[in-house]
């Protein structure tokens, strides 16, 4: 709370400022009107602009420079995962989702498994689905597979748009930056002051990290995009209470359009899609919810059952998605044998 409280103190008095020089402008023009005197408005605009610039160009350069150093964080292994999604060869299987990926998933035994390349460019669900598909969109081709993995939350309550980490992967890997919509650029710029402040935190996480001769995020992430940092480690997962969803509209107005969108685009291109879902602790999870959130989506290109991927809080690392290292080959092992019961059809290259 205390971060979102800060960025929107700093734009409020930002737009305070803007809205006292504006009023006083227009003062001004009024009681000089009759003498054509604009010598005084003018000015005022000209600093206005100015300010504006300046406050502009500052926050810019600080998200890049954090960024920069937030390269060696868990948002900058977005580099490997993006060269191995240009090089890994065709017919490819790209997986895309949070970061119930990341944590996760064995992308080596699912490509040993399926005999096709595998790349898992899971992040964080809270960069927005659009971001997600647009990121991989003209790597995909022929014969290709699109895996969807998404939290369960991704589909309740997340823009798909994105809110802060769109400001942050955008200040980390700006060779996207050609790719965010109209929608995603104002995002960015009303979350850059919270941006900043996680890009701020992460850089001492890495700071510290590289002082004490320990490995960053970036170096604990292999070529195929898994994350092994928390190999060995103990469930420091603490139970969460149950959110009351029988009241509230299931998925958000954008999500199920856009799937639809995918659903399109992949299928005009001779791409395969498919949806398959992500596990979730059972302290946070509604068996109810999530059969009426796959009721809600394409039957014919969804396999397995949501509910079936509750597992025990014990399974999980440090979120409700995170699973914990020695549950990863558990959860890929199940994925496989959904895609095979649904008759998910790889052509080995």
């Amino acid at each position: 709370m205390l971060p979102a409280r800060f960025s929107c103190i700093m734009w409020k008095r930002a737009g305070s400022i803007v809205l006292r020089v504006s009023i006083f402008a227009m003062e001004n023009t009024q009681a000089y009107k009759h003498k054509n005197n604009l010598k005084y408005t003018f000015p005022l605009l000209k600093r206005l602009v100015v300010f504006a610039l300046v406050f502009v160009f500052a926050m810019a350069l600080a998200l890049l420079l954090t960024g920069y150093i937030c390269r060696e964080g868990r948002l900058g292994t977005t580099y490997q995962k993006n060269v191995r999604l240009v090089t890994a060869t065709s017919p490819k299987l790209v997986m895309i989702g949070g970061s119930n990926l990341h944590y996760g998933i064995n992308s080596r035994m699912l490509q040993d498994s399926i005999g096709l390349q595998v790349v898992n460019m899971g992040l964080q669900h809270s960069i927005g689905l659009q971001y997600m598909f647009d990121e991989v969109r003209e790597s995909l081709y022929k014969n290709d597979v699109l895996l969807l993995l998404l939290e369960p939350s991704a589909y309740i309550g997340m823009p798909v748009n994105g809110r802060t980490n769109i400001a942050r992967i955008a200040s980390i890997y700006p060779k996207n930056i050609d790719k965010l919509n109209a929608t995603q650029w104002y995002n960015a710029a009303m979350y850059s002051g919270l941006a900043l402040l996680q890009n701020y935190r992460d850089s001492q996480v890495v700071i510290s990290k590289k002082l004490r001769g320990k490995p960053t995020f970036d170096q604990m992430c292999d070529e195929l995009g898994d994350y092994h940092g928390h190999k060995g480690l103990p469930s420091k997962y603490k139970k969460k209470q149950r959110r009351d969803f029988n009241d509230e509209k299931i998925f958000n107005n954008e999500i199920l359009p856009l799937i639809q969108e995918m659903k399109i685009y992949t299928q005009s291109n001779d791409i395969q899609m498919v949806i398959g879902f992500s596990p979730s602790a059972y302290s946070a999870s509604d068996s109810l919810l999530f059969t009426r959130i796959q009721a809600g989506l394409p039957a014919e290109i969804t396999v397995g059952n949501m509910p079936d991927y509750i597992f025990p809080d014990s399974f999980f690392y440090d979120s409700p998605n995170h699973l914990i290292y020695s549950k990863r080959d558990m959860r890929t092992r199940k994925l496989l044998r959904d895609l095979r019961s649904a008759s998910i059809l790889f052509t080995p290259h």
